[in-house]
Parts: structure tokens; sequence; C-alpha cells
């Protein structure tokens, strides 16, 4: 499926801004000493980053 530019580019500010929330919650699991949780959502953002690493939201053919 393609989408215009500007879907493109909301896509992409939308997920910066969830991985921004996601890293911002880490560092609060951190600061509660939630270590296992804080380990976990980091894996879920690893995730997130190569998975968008590897299926942008917008792929030109």
């Amino acid at each position: 499926m393609q989408y215009p530019k500007n879907e493109h580019s909301d896509a992409e500010q939308r997920i910066a801004k969830i991985v921004s929330s996601l890293e911002l919650l880490l560092i609060e699991l951190d600061a509660l000493n939630l270590a296992l949780p804080a380990v976990k959502i980091a894996e879920a953002i690893d995730h997130l980053a190569e998975a968008t690493k590897e299926n942008p939201p917008n792929q030109q053919d």
C-alpha cells in the first residue's frame, strides 16, 4: 500500500513520539528500582526501533 508523503512523515513522527515516551517511562521505572519491567520495556523499544528500520511505514516500489 502506498501512502502520500505527508502520511509517511506523520507516521514517523508518531513512532518517534511513542519511542520517546517509552524511553521516558524506562527512566521513571529505573528510578523506582523496577528493574525487571524496565528491562522488558527496553527490549520492546529495541524491537520497535528494529521493526521500523526493517519495515518503514511507507515503502515506495
